[in-house]
């Protein structure tokens, strides 16, 4: 009998023990943000990225602005939350294993066409412009839903997007919340059986769960403060653009089939960045601008330093001419490519001169390559004065940018 009420008391003091480790923990989610604003938390700030023409297609009551202090989850500590119900429904504990709500706003043809059904409802859909000043994108989410694990493998497939389109030459829309073999990010694609390395299963709040997860905390604080009974661990999205090109994105999360079993995707705050894949310096070696030249693609731009006399557009000395006779021979090599040359300058001295000296500059390169045997209709020049600083040294700034395309 002794025996017994130890035991019973060490089961107990375990329980306490872990319960108040777990209780400083907690999700908090503020419902119904402006769009603007939940742009906002998306940003990263640091990576100069423009966004404009910021559109909420949905139930306010669907999206909102989270924090977290998890002790032993791995979960972003702020950031975005969009479901296909009511965000409140969200926090736990996961003391409900139909949880369900309704937005009653169905956005169809972009999930339509994804999902491969007619059949989407509450749907809630962010979408803005972008203009990257790199060449990568990328973003980190978790994706979470109410029908792990009962509706796995079957047409109710809740999913998330992330959609980038532009109207550049031969760029075709694509879904970026993909997996490493393409297939969308779903329930049905991610669980205890498919992908299950990048799943986490959410047990009831239960008293004998938290006996017999008491090593696995971060199981037990799941429980107890999300609801969905499943979700991703922390994923990445990622896409290759052109920089200074403006892009339009779409992210969004809908129900499959039918209305019932909410989901959610979480976004981290602060992740969407611009980041790049190859040095943006400018460049300054005959030999780095051909390697680069090989790789470029359509549309990509390349930065290279090109000294000018001091308040002129006369080209200064021979290392930028051997720069500048390497595009020539790249632009001869492939006749169909044509260029675009854009003039930059520091932020030192007057706005209104710096643009004008930004285009004579652009300007000079153009009639350099024209004595050197290059069809002027196969160019066009430009200055953008200050405008695009890309760097934050002021002397980076002062450069010539070229981009490659097959169409003026």
């Amino acid at each position: 009998m002794f025996l017994n009420a130890k035991k019973n008391y060490y089961i107990i003091l375990i329980t306490a023990l872990t319960f108040s480790n777990i209780s400083l923990a907690q999700l908090k989610i503020q419902s119904r943000p402006s769009p603007e604003r939940m742009v906002a938390t998306l940003l990263d700030t640091s990576s100069h990225i423009k966004v404009s023409n910021i559109k909420f297609h949905g139930n306010l009551n669907s999206c909102g602005l989270f924090q977290s202090n998890f002790k032993y989850l791995n979960f972003p500590k702020e950031g975005l939350i969009l479901t296909n119900g009511s965000v409140e429904k969200a926090i736990g504990p996961n003391n409900n294993s139909q949880t369900s709500s309704v937005s009653g706003y169905n956005y169809n043809s972009t999930f339509q066409r994804i999902s491969k059904t007619r059949n989407v409802f509450d749907t809630a859909l962010l979408e803005f412009d972008l203009i990257p000043e790199s060449d990568k994108i990328e973003l980190e989410y978790c994706f979470a839903s109410e029908e792990y694990p009962e509706y796995i493998n079957n047409q109710y497939n809740d999913i998330f997007v992330f959609l980038i389109s532009s109207s550049l030459e031969n760029f075709r829309t694509k879904n970026l919340a993909i997996l490493d073999d393409k297939t969308p990010v779903s329930v049905n694609n991610i669980n205890h059986r498919n992908n299950k390395n990048l799943y986490l299963k959410n047990v009831p709040w239960q008293k004998a769960n938290m006996k017999i997860y008491d090593k696995q905390r971060s199981l037990i604080e799941l429980s107890y403060y999300i609801q969905y009974d499943g979700l991703t661990k922390t994923l990445k999205a990622t896409a290759d653009v052109n920089p200074n090109q403006k892009y339009h994105f779409k992210i969004g999360i809908t129900d499959i089939s039918d209305n019932a079993y909410d989901s959610a995707v979480f976004i981290k705050a602060h992740s969407l960045k611009s980041v790049s894949r190859i040095s943006s310096a400018p460049l300054k070696s005959s030999s780095e601008l051909r390697n680069r030249l090989f790789r470029i693609n359509d549309g990509e731009n390349i930065s290279i330093s090109v000294n000018f006399d001091l308040d002129s557009s006369n080209i200064a000395d021979y290392s930028s001419i051997e720069l500048l006779d390497v595009i020539i021979d790249y632009l001869k090599e492939y006749p169909s490519k044509k260029v675009k040359i854009i003039g930059h300058t520091d932020k030192l001295g007057d706005e209104v001169y710096n643009q004008g000296l930004s285009e004579k500059r652009a300007l000079g390169v153009y009639n350099y390559f024209q004595t050197q045997g290059i069809n002027a209709l196969r160019m066009q020049h430009s200055g953008q004065g200050e405008t695009k600083p890309a760097f934050e040294q002021d002397a980076k700034n002062r450069r010539v940018e070229f981009i490659f395309t097959s169409k003026l």
